[in-house]
């Protein structure tokens, strides 16, 4: 790092630090959480003198600031105006125009399940990322375990919106999804079990009727 400071912050090490902190198993984030790192991110992010950030590095510099702002930004993401930023700015990383996905990570699920959580008028933005992430991540050219841990996740994050509100959406796009052969059924029964465990009767009769089709099948 006092070579990084010394010489300043350049692409090359930008992308190993994004490399090696969207890792499953990151360094402590203390190690870059230096005032003088975080004056160079924002420096190289908005200042309007110098080089610019091409367009490929800029995520990296947006990822390793949200990074060292987590807590932070885990209280204020009870305002409604940042939540929607948020997920904008995730909708338009992780899956870009031309198609491109980027790999999701821990951190990207963790801010997605809050907003879930605070707030219910953007239930409907969250379920269509989800919707649009499983998309991506199951046409992706990778092995079928890889592809189905991904889906996994996927699945977590809408068991998640289920219990904090948009139970009905999220059911029907379940079932629609297996009645054509689009999850496997392995993630279907989880995703079953992960309701039930979560979700305490009585239960309404729409829900019972959105439910019924995965916990009778016999597969």
């Amino acid at each position: 790092m006092q070579t990084m400071f010394a010489k300043g912050l350049n692409p090359a090490d930008i992308t190993q630090l994004y490399q090696a902190y969207s890792n499953p198993n990151p360094p402590p984030v203390v190690l870059i959480r230096d005032p003088f790192f975080t004056e160079m991110l924002i420096d190289g992010l908005f200042s309007a003198v110098g080089a610019k950030i091409h367009l490929e590095h800029r995520p990296k510099y947006i990822f390793l600031d949200l990074l060292l702002s987590l807590e932070q930004l885990l209280e204020l993401i009870k305002l409604p105006v940042l939540s929607a930023a948020i997920l904008h700015y995730l909708r338009t990383f992780l899956i870009r125009e031309d198609g491109v996905l980027t790999e999701p990570i821990p951190l990207h699920y963790v801010l997605i399940d809050k907003i879930a959580e605070k707030h219910f008028n953007l239930h409907e933005r969250v379920f269509k990322l989800l919707c649009s992430l499983y998309d991506h991540l199951s046409g992706q050219n990778e092995v079928a375990e890889i592809i189905m841990e991904r889906q996994r996740q996927i699945v977590d994050r809408f068991v998640n919106l289920l219990f904090f509100g948009m139970a009905i959406p999220v059911l029907e796009k379940i079932v629609g999804m297996f009645k054509s052969g689009y999850i496997d059924v392995s993630l279907v029964r989880y995703f079953g079990i992960e309701v039930l465990e979560l979700v305490e009767q009585p239960y309404s009769p729409q829900f019972i009727s959105a439910l019924l089709p995965i916990v009778t099948n016999r597969e």
